[in-house]
């Protein structure tokens, strides 16, 4: 992963929480079902959102931007052994439409979801996982 946007400060002993998106087939513009609402709604909430796609992370970025989500983490799926190494205390929930990389999740100790079943998880949790932040985000 490349460049953070982001200064954690809180409470000793917090967890921090990070998503990570897929594009292609994941998010709402590239074919998928997730709506990048969603993503603002994470954010909103304090989780920290990582790109994830197999595409140069800038390009990424610019795609997120143009929809109004400013990631806090630019990634690629070849540098999420660095994303994993770099915080290995967070939760994280990596959302992919190929189910092999549920694998790279276990290997982390990572939430999987394939993209509807991640709206469905969100839909069903999100009063319990959103609840009060413990943590804050500065944007650098």
């Amino acid at each position: 992963c490349g460049e953070s946007r982001f200064e954690a400060v809180g409470s000793e002993g917090m967890t921090l929480r990070i998503a990570i998106f897929d594009r292609d087939m994941t998010l709402e513009p590239f074919g998928g079902p997730v709506p990048f609402s969603i993503l603002k709604a994470m954010q909103g909430h304090g989780w920290l959102l990582a790109t994830g796609g197999s595409a140069d992370p800038m390009e990424q970025d610019a795609q997120w931007l143009a929809r109004g989500v400013r990631p806090d983490l630019l990634c690629w799926k070849g540098g999420l052994n660095d994303l994993a190494r770099r915080f290995p205390d967070a939760t994280v929930i990596y959302v992919d439409d190929g189910e092999a990389y549920a694998a790279i999740a276990e290997k982390y100790g990572w939430a999987f979801h394939l993209p509807a079943a991640f709206i469905e998880w969100w839909s069903a949790h999100v009063e319990k996982i959103v609840g009060p932040a413990d943590f804050m985000v500065r944007q650098r």
